[in-house]
């Protein structure tokens, strides 16, 4: 689980899952920002920009807050 962020710069809050799902592991992403219309819902593309969401192109949340690229490392649980 993942806080993540869309390079577009307008701070629209994703959470992040990676999933078995259809036979393999890929990420699944939510709208995380609270006063959202798509609040909580499974999304494909960024609700602030339309960008398709793919997790080597999103901030992680301290990337994000110290405007640095994302690594692409998972979080220690």
């Amino acid at each position: 689980m993942a806080t993540l962020y869309c390079p577009c710069g307008q701070a629209h809050e994703l959470w992040g899952e990676f999933w078995w799902t259809e036979g393999r592991y890929q990420w699944v992403f939510f709208d995380y920002e609270k006063t959202s219309e798509t609040y909580a819902e499974q999304v494909e593309n960024c609700p602030a920009c339309g960008r398709r969401l793919e997790r080597k192109n999103l901030l992680s949340g301290l990337s994000h807050e110290q405007g640095l690229p994302s690594t692409g490392a998972r979080p220690v649980l």
